[in-house]
């Protein structure tokens, strides 16, 4: 998309530009009124029946209630844009690896795929696949070297998928799949299945996540 500097209700402005794509942008914006608090702000075109921001909102809501889930203080619209504001739990995981050389103790490798791990079951429990594991979808927060560790959150749920109905269990209708536009920048983490457009399963997370650390 078109980036457009976006000043959230007056009170907030943009510190950096993290990540645009042709869907959305992705700013960090500090708090006018208290410089040292600051927001991550995901903005997107309005895009008529299908609105990708809104079924992440959607999805985050549902969501709400798990661990690793990252909390929505305010989403809805700002001029001519659909907004969800997120609170900032930076750095990611992405920010970590550029920082120490990817020269992570076993111990903190180990901690990160126990949290990542319980974190994709407790979706899956509420019916749903991830479908988006890379390094700048996870954040660590306080869980960086010489820091005691902090809970781990995952990121961008604009590529979850339903797989089976949460009341009665059963698998939802597959269609063969292909990889959404904008998605190009996850190929390298996405599963084999993903790949060839088949029917995703859980495993199909996990199989992402051995490529991650």
């Amino acid at each position: 998309m078109h980036v457009q500097v976006l000043h959230m209700d007056r009170r907030f402005r943009v510190k950096d530009i993290l990540e645009t794509t042709n869907k959305c942008a992705i700013f960090q914006e500090v708090d006018l009124l208290q410089c040292s608090n600051t927001i991550l702000v995901k903005a997107s075109g309005h895009s008529g029946h299908h609105n990708p921001l809104q079924c992440e909102c959607v999805v985050l809501n549902q969501l709400h209630d798990i661990k690793g889930i990252p909390n929505i203080p305010w989403s809805g619209t700002e001029g001519e844009l659909d907004v969800i504001i997120f609170e900032d739990l930076s750095p990611t995981l992405e920010d970590v690896f550029k920082s120490t050389g990817k020269n992570l103790l076993v111990n903190s490798v180990s901690l990160l795929v126990e949290h990542l791990i319980l974190c994709l079951e407790y979706i899956y429990s509420h019916s749903y696949i991830y479908s988006n594991i890379r390094p700048k979808n996870i954040f660590v927060g306080l869980a960086v070297p010489g820091q005691q560790a902090n809970e781990l959150f995952l990121f961008d749920f604009t590529l979850v998928q339903l797989y089976k109905d949460p009341q009665t269990y059963t698998p939802v209708l597959f269609h063969s799949i292909h990889p959404p536009t904008g998605a190009a920048t996850s190929k390298g983490f996405s599963s084999i299945n993903y790949h060839l457009g088949n029917q995703l399963s859980h495993w199909d997370d996990f199989e992402s996540l051995t490529v991650t650390p």
